[in-house]
């Protein structure tokens, strides 16, 4: 991705994916897709261009498009994000495109936040939330490596941004250290897991609007409802 009219292209499908969000009921796929768009958002700021597949089937636990993601991801970590090589003046991105950028990915964020939202998914019974996650790496083993792969290639490149976001899809199956979860009722762990949806709900609305919605004002200070027409 060269050019602003590429990034253009990018957005208007991130736009289009994030929108689909709202209309869609919640099952395990919506997780999954709504995490992908925040990788796929993350990629669009280091100037990758990732083609989003049509329909909820292609973001299920048997995609191929989910390791294609995670192998982008691997070979692009530690990139420069366009608006650090923008402050060079080594790019022609203009200010207003900058803008829309972090509020794409501010909205991509915060549909992931809102899909995590405890209540909802305890609503929806024990199995949806024992099957809640927000990469498939239990079910599919392909995933499972190509997560492992970038997760590391994040770790040796001191890529920050990437590797946190990855890490987040783990923590999620965590439980404290000094509880050995084979011996733990079912219900114990599901109260472990409300609890780490709880954190990581507030961890996705606190980077929506703490880092990229505020940088999106900041790129267009004279526009400050730029991130609503996004």
């Amino acid at each position: 991705m060269s050019n602003p009219k590429q990034l253009k292209a990018v957005l208007t499908s991130l736009r289009e994916a994030i929108a689909s969000l709202e209309t869609e009921a919640t099952t395990n796929s919506t997780s999954i897709k709504s995490f992908c768009l925040v990788l796929t958002s993350e990629l669009s700021s280091r100037g990758i261009a990732a083609n989003l597949p049509q329909g909820n089937d292609n973001y299920d636990s048997s995609s191929e498009w989910i390791v294609s993601l995670l192998e982008s991801i691997q070979m692009n970590a530690g990139k420069v994000a366009i608006d650090d090589v923008d402050n060079t003046n080594s790019t022609n991105y203009p200010a207003p495109m900058m803008a829309a950028l972090n509020a794409a990915q501010g909205m991509a964020v915060s549909a992931c936040a809102k899909i995590c939202c405890p209540v909802l998914i305890y609503n929806h019974g024990d199995e949806h939330l024992d099957a809640f996650e927000l990469l498939p790496i239990n079910a599919n083993k392909d995933v499972a490596k190509a997560y492992k792969d970038a997760l590391k290639r994040c770790q040796d490149v001191e890529d920050g941004r990437l590797y946190t976001l990855l890490q987040l899809v783990t923590n999620l199956h965590s439980v404290p250290d000094n509880v050995d979860k084979s011996s733990l009722p079912k219900s114990k762990i599901r109260q472990f897991k409300l609890k780490q949806l709880r954190q990581l709900q507030y961890t996705f609305y606190t980077m929506a609007y703490a880092n990229y919605l505020h940088g999106a004002v900041n790129y267009a200070v004279d526009q400050p409802p730029m991130w609503k027409r996004c």
